[in-house]
């Protein structure tokens, strides 16, 4: 048989597109056979922008903390679409995502300053691997690499959490396949009255049988994809063998 994946243009899968099939087959569809894919969303925007936030704060070495929040709203400004293309209740999304975004970055700068992570080497590095049967890589891209030998995933979230989302943690699972540095989630959440001398922060380091569980469910997924692209090419090439044998 073909390569399912690569007869459908897909070149490779990401954590992303696996956690999509899993939460909304449908979407998937939509997104990477149709090509009708989503614009980026205003929690897609906060996140984005609060890691080059903190990212360039980590290379400026800034110390102060209102800079860092102003960076982020720059750039989620920058990013965000035309104010003419929303009606209000939506600019009011942007707005309050925006406010989110500046808060979550001054927590997760503060709490990286505050660890043993040693200097910012690395940003976006690209990773792949492989999983058994199926065509394509799976690719990723890490957030910050630190020289101490951890890679730290940025969440930016709207409240505390006690553990790793499972989506989260399917993410950074092939990570720690594809790079031997110590993978880690850190949630970074908007500051509140009741914890106003805390991180507003919270740092979850993923074990190696965590790495091991999680890339397991990432397999079935990655299968299911390659199961119905295979089936998809089945029912599509008959009609079309029928349609060319009438000519």
């Amino acid at each position: 048989m073909s390569n399912p994946c690569e007869s459908h243009g897909i070149k490779h899968l990401s954590a992303s597109s696996l956690n999509l099939f899993k939460n909304s087959p449908a979407r998937w569809v939509l997104s990477y056979l149709f090509r009708i894919k989503d614009g980026p969303s205003p929690a897609m925007l906060r996140g984005k922008s609060a890691e080059s936030a903190i990212e360039w704060a980590l290379q400026n070495d800034i110390t102060a903390t209102d800079e860092v929040a102003e960076y982020a709203a720059q750039d989620f400004e920058s990013h965000r679409p035309s104010r003419r293309s929303m009606d209000e209740a939506l600019e009011a999304k942007y707005e309050a995502e925006r406010a989110i975004c500046q808060k979550c970055a001054v927590s997760g700068y503060e709490f990286i300053q505050g660890q043993d992570f040693g200097p910012l080497i690395s940003s976006q590095d690209k990773l792949d691997f492989r999983i058994d049967g199926i065509d394509v890589p799976i690719i990723g891209y890490t957030d910050f690499t630190f020289e101490n030998g951890i890679t730290v995933d940025l969440k930016c979230v709207g409240k505390a959490q006690s553990r790793p989302k499972m989506d989260h943690a399917v993410q950074i699972a092939g990570y720690g396949i594809a790079s031997n540095y110590q993978q880690a989630l850190l949630y970074a959440y908007p500051r509140t009255k009741l914890n106003t001398d805390d991180f507003s922060a919270r740092l979850f380091k993923i074990s190696a049988d965590t790495v091991e569980q999680q890339l397991g469910f990432a397999a079935h997924t990655a299968h299911a994809i390659r199961n119905v692209l295979a089936l998809s090419l089945i029912h599509i090439s008959e009609p079309t063998r029928q349609a060319e044998m009438s000519y």
